[in-house]
């Protein structure tokens, strides 16, 4: 015979616990925690872990594209510099993970979903998180 989980109340579904902050947090620094967390059944429960889960997700896919323009100013200055500029801006390349970082401490130390400029407004706008709608 097969169990029915008991229905939390509403304000349960947005809040978490601490477990749940480190893997909103983790999912900022490390995308397969997010996929992971993403895909669990336990999540359908948790709206607000899965919105930051989609959310971290989105970040990824923004660095990737960040990365992609990086490398190409990092060749092209490279090369039109002989290989000086080259010494120094290969931090551009550590800019995503130091905010990736930022972002997992936010989502640990606050309550709610972390507003990351333009990619949160633009990722409600799509409809992809369940606890917060485009205003």
């Amino acid at each position: 015979m097969a169990t029915i989980p008991p229905q939390r109340a509403p304000q349960e579904q947005f809040t978490l616990d601490s477990n749940d902050r480190v893997l909103a947090a983790l999912g900022y620094v490390f995308v397969i925690v997010a996929i992971v967390v993403a895909i669990l059944d336990e999540t359908k429960r948790k709206p607000l872990l899965k919105d930051h889960a989609v959310q971290a997700i989105g970040f990824t896919v923004a660095t990737f594209a960040y990365q992609m323009v990086a490398g190409v100013i990092y060749i092209c200055a490279t090369i039109a510099t002989f290989g000086v500029l080259g010494l120094v801006l290969w931090v551009l390349f550590l800019v995503p993970t130091a905010i990736g970082i930022y972002f997992g401490y936010l989502a640990y130390s606050q309550e709610g979903l972390v507003e990351i400029p333009y990619l949160t407004e633009f990722m409600a706008e799509q409809g992809w998180f369940e606890t917060r709608k485009a205003a």
